[in-house]
């Protein structure tokens, strides 16, 4: 290891900025970020519900989801803490995969199939007589249109999840909040 030489080491000062939770003039600690209600920030057309703050890199047992524990740089989670009609909510936040990549993830797959307008397949008989075409066949374009539906699926719940993840990003690009760890302020020493 090489030794660096003491007349080339030099200390500067620098200052940072950190933005701090407060209300009414009083850092909030974590147990009150806890206590914040979880709402989507995010609806179904990609829009806010809300007025996003900023973010929180803080996150507890049961948070954030198995998929996402297990590969924290690819989703990027966040905690975003939004406003509406006065009232702070915490939003846990991160890019969504890919279309097939979402298996388990239920609520996303059905928030992405309602919101791109998917149709359902009817797989009742239509009024063709049985003579006319042969229950294979049925069968077959009963198969084929699923089929095209799947790919209309996948092409819009992929393009959905660009669309959101471009959404999710802009919240990345927003400042990060930091919370106290307690003392003095609101939820501190059992004040408040």
């Amino acid at each position: 290891m090489k030794t660096i030489p003491k007349q080339n080491v030099q200390l500067h000062t620098a200052t940072a900025q950190l933005k701090m939770i407060t209300v009414d003039k009083q850092k909030i600690t974590l147990a009150v970020f806890r206590q914040l209600p979880h709402k989507r920030l995010i609806n179904e057309k990609l829009k806010y519900n809300g007025t996003p703050w900023g973010w929180v890199n803080y996150f507890w047992q049961n948070t954030l989801p198995d998929k996402v524990k297990r590969n924290l740089d690819y989703y990027k989670p966040m905690q975003v803490v939004w406003q509406k009609e006065g009232i702070l909510f915490r939003s846990v936040v991160f890019l969504l995969p890919i279309w097939h990549e979402l298996t388990g993830w239920h609520e996303y797959k059905e928030w992405c199939e309602h919101s791109s307008g998917l149709f359902d397949i009817d797989d009742t008989d239509d009024d063709t007589d049985d003579d006319k075409i042969d229950w294979l066949d049925k069968i077959q374009q009963r198969q084929e249109r699923r089929d095209r539906a799947e790919k209309i699926r996948d092409k819009r719940c992929n393009k959905f999840a660009q669309n959101y993840n471009a959404v999710v990003e802009k919240l990345h690009a927003m400042d990060q909040l930091f919370i106290a760890l307690g003392g003095g302020e609101i939820g501190g020493n059992g004040r408040y």
